[in-house]
């Protein structure tokens, strides 16, 4: 991923590349495999469904991106459509996430933000009512944000939610910051009382992001919540595999050696992190994918069975045609991307998340 980053940089210019990374964590394709598998996850627990307006917000990013882009019309994505993507993958459950927060980006703040992070929480909750069990769904907002906590609120007593879902970089956190440590403090202390698990996205835009600023997350943040069930997001990273991630898997490691973490408590997604080399034009890069996903194959290995789960990020950017496969795929391509033996890849498929254990419903 690192390197599509810079490639993004390089043709677009950084602010606006950084944009893109930082509302889509996945900004690579995975394109995978298309043989069978006997291992089928038991659950996806990275998700994503949007309403109509979360659409227009999603299409006015891609613009800003590239003014010369015309990119078509987005559409609402709802829960019949995700759950026909689960039956293609054999997969019987789903943790989905609320687009809310990315009305909270700072980059781009539309007028009368807390009615339209209101309106998607709702959206979320609409749908996951309507699929019959198959989801569980998290509301979103920005943690630095006025209302961040009377939102999370609502969430849980009004809208039955069954968690929170963060993301540092789109909101433009800095783990590194008095002040910004002190808004996430009070929303997990907020958290730890009302036992409303979390979901976070925790890479952040620091062009230096690792180990010191996952230090001040466990440190100052988590120590703050230590009853609830956290799920780190893309292996900590934003989508692929590269330095920075495995920088701060590795403060992750140490803090459940030395006692700061409860290993018991902690999970982390797989979601847009494997990464297909094939998917790009010159060699150096396929081989960069490979070796960055032998390495985190062996940080895989010396985890926890329970700790790393699967999930898709479906459905990320861009839109495709064929979206209803994605999941299937995905699955599909860790057997043959991942230096892994099938034991161990299929307790990764085994694991179920402590937020989808907590709410069996």
């Amino acid at each position: 991923m690192d390197f599509v980053a810079q490639s993004i940089l390089a043709l677009s210019g950084a602010r606006v590349s950084a944009l893109f990374l930082l509302a889509f964590c996945s900004l690579a394709q995975l394109t995978v495999a298309q043989e069978k598998t006997a291992m089928n996850p038991v659950a996806d627990h990275h998700l994503h469904i949007r309403s109509a307006s979360a659409a227009i917000l999603l299409k006015e990013i891609r613009t800003a991106i590239d003014p010369d882009d015309r990119v078509e019309d987005l559409a609402a994505i709802e829960h019949r459509e995700l759950i026909a993507a689960l039956d293609n993958a054999g997969i019987e459950r789903g943790l989905v996430l609320s687009n809310a927060y990315m009305f909270g980006m700072p980059d781009i703040n539309p007028e009368k933000e807390l009615p339209y992070v209101q309106a998607e929480n709702n959206f979320l909750a609409q749908q996951v009512g309507l699929a019959g069990g198959r989801l569980l769904g998290l509301c979103s907002v920005n943690p630095l944000a006025a209302y961040a906590v009377a939102e999370t609120r609502r969430c849980n007593e009004e809208l039955g939610l069954a968690g929170l879902k963060l993301h540092l970089a789109n909101s433009d956190v800095d783990l590194l910051n008095d002040a910004h440590i002190a808004s996430l403090q009070t929303l997990f202390r907020y958290l730890n009382d009302i036992g409303f698990p979390v979901l976070a996205h925790i890479r952040t835009r620091n062009p230096e992001y690792g180990s010191a600023d996952v230090a001040a997350f466990i440190n100052d943040v988590l120590s703050q919540a230590p009853d609830i069930e956290v799920q780190i997001a893309h292996m900590a990273g934003w989508g692929g595999f590269d330095t920075p991630t495995e920088s701060a898997l590795g403060e992750f490691l140490a803090a459940f050696k030395d006692g700061r973490l409860n290993p018991g408590k902690i999970q982390f997604d797989l979601a847009a992190v494997v990464a297909e080399p094939d998917l790009y034009e010159y060699g150096k890069h396929a081989e960069r994918i490979r070796e960055n996903n032998k390495r985190l194959s062996s940080v895989i290995a010396a985890m926890p069975a329970h700790q790393v789960l699967f999930a898709s990020d479906w459905s990320a950017w861009p839109p495709h045609p064929e979206r209803r496969n994605k999941i299937r795929e995905y699955a599909e391509s860790l057997p043959r991307l991942l230096d892994l033996m099938p034991e161990r890849l299929q307790q990764t498929y085994e694991a179920r998340g402590f937020i989808l254990t907590k709410n069996r419903g």
